[in-house]
């Protein structure tokens, strides 16, 4: 369930009147509370024209101190930080993943079409480079659950403002469709927990095999240590494993891949430190980090080696 923006505003409220609660809230005067709303709130000092403004209208009783805290909680440089829902916000830190991509002429995106949008998910997300053909391998509409079949139409070749967009349907299990050595950039975004550990060995090894020489591989999927927090069971019904990052890491640098970066989106630190799982959290902190382990989303950029091992 998507944590509500409503919810937002009574909990940074009380998270100010417990770091208060050692002392007098009613005692502090008005300058050092816009300052501590600042701090918390938008993780800054404030600015001098905005602790201005607020100071003169709290001393003349213009707003009182939750309409204060309100006004910043609903403020632009808050919301564009923190999206409204879960899955928005997950969505938020992706779109930045996606923007960080290398450039490349040739992509594969695995399991990459876009509900209602034949542009495919990571033109839609902001892939910052023209490409010159992108494959986009994705499973039949019969052979979908439910989930993944509404709203979601066939495709065969789509002009978009980044490069053509091609549609290949098949398992990304099946790769067959490319020849060795002739692809730049493979991408698997919350893919590759859709098949079980020994087809992701599959695939991880058929990436190999059409990758060119130093070309790139992004995967990013749910951090199955992070969703066992959430609840016991798979996070979603077509779901046949959530890896840890250890797990997942592993076959990566086993399929031969290189230079192994590890990321995490949608940071969650208490969570895994009490063992109790919140949405506001993850919601809380979009974005990438290196606390990888920590996160929601377990977020990994690699490479095929240059020269392979014969």
């Amino acid at each position: 369930m998507a944590l509500k923006f409503s919810q937002y505003p009574l909990r940074i409220k009380n998270k100010i009147r417990n770091l208060l609660s050692p002392h007098n809230i009613h005692r502090i005067n008005n300058s050092a509370f816009i300052d501590i709303g600042y701090q918390i709130i938008l993780r800054r000092k404030p600015d001098k024209e905005g602790k201005e403004r607020f100071l003169a209208q709290l001393t003349q009783h213009k707003i009182n101190r939750d309409q204060f805290l309100d006004t910043l909680i609903n403020s632009p440089e808050f919301t564009d930080r923190h999206p409204s829902g879960f899955g928005e916000s997950i969505h938020h830190s992706r779109i930045q993943w996606v923007k960080s991509f290398p450039k490349a002429d040739v992509i594969v995106d695995l399991g990459g079409s876009a509900k209602g949008n034949p542009k495919g998910a990571i033109v839609l997300m902001g892939y910052p480079y023209t490409f010159k053909h992108l494959y986009i391998i994705d499973l039949p509409l019969d052979s979908r659950i439910d989930l993944y079949t509404d709203g979601y139409e066939i495709y065969d070749k789509v002009d978009t403002e980044k490069g053509p967009v091609q549609y290949v349907y098949s398992s990304m299990t099946n790769l067959s469709h490319f020849n060795d050595n002739s692809v730049d950039f493979i991408n698997s975004g919350q893919s590759i927990e859709h098949i079980t550990e020994e087809e992701g060995d599959i695939v991880l090894r058929e990436c190999m095999r059409i990758l060119k020489p130093g070309g790139h591989l992004c995967i990013d999927t749910p951090n199955g240590a992070s969703t066992r927090l959430q609840q016991s069971e798979f996070i979603d019904p077509d779901h046949k494993v959530e890896y840890d990052h250890n797990t997942l890491f592993s076959k990566i640098e086993n399929a031969g891949f290189i230079e192994i970066q590890s990321f995490g989106m949608n940071y969650m630190p208490a969570a895994h430190e009490t063992g109790k799982f919140t949405m506001e959290e993850p919601c809380m902190n979009t974005g990438l980090f290196s606390d990888i382990e920590k996160c929601y989303i377990l977020a990994y950029r690699c490479r095929k080696p240059m020269q392979m091992e014969k």
